[in-house]
């Protein structure tokens, strides 16, 4: 694992890492056989949603749900990614490049954006955890 990163929440400990050493979470898209950090996974985001599954490790959820968000998304209580687990979501918000880095700007190009149209382009620049317990949080008509 990259030199640097705090020790993985016990659920995250069976992601595969990619080339640099960073876990690579669940909800990746694989291209070509590497990790496209910049695109989830549709059949993920399906079953993450239908299976009750957390966005970054792939297990079951529990009764408590959270949501790593930026802060206009927390003040809108609107996301447009699935839950986790409240231990996955910290890790992520702590260590991974683009959640932690105030001055991060997303890559883009043609194929990227065809493949996750629902994405940040920038940094929010502060970060907002959510919990939930209620199942109407994942009801999502037409998945």
């Amino acid at each position: 694992m990259k030199e640097g990163l705090t020790e993985l929440p016990r659920r995250m400990r069976s992601l595969p890492l990619d080339e640099r050493g960073y876990p690579v979470p669940w909800f990746v898209a694989w291209v070509d056989g590497k990790p496209e950090f910049r695109a989830s996974s549709r059949e993920k985001f399906r079953d993450a949603v239908k299976k009750r599954l957390c966005w970054v490790c792939g297990e079951q959820l529990g009764v408590y749900m959270v949501f790593v968000a930026g802060c206009m998304c927390g003040i809108n209580r609107t996301t447009s990614e699935p839950p986790c687990h409240l231990e996955c979501g910290q890790w992520s918000a702590i260590n991974c490049p683009f959640l932690s880095n105030p001055q991060m700007v997303r890559r883009e190009d043609d194929e990227i954006n065809n493949q996750s149209p629902i994405t940040s382009r920038e940094f929010p620049g502060t970060g907002d955890y959510s919990k939930s317990w209620s199942d109407h949080a994942l009801d999502c008509p037409g998945i």
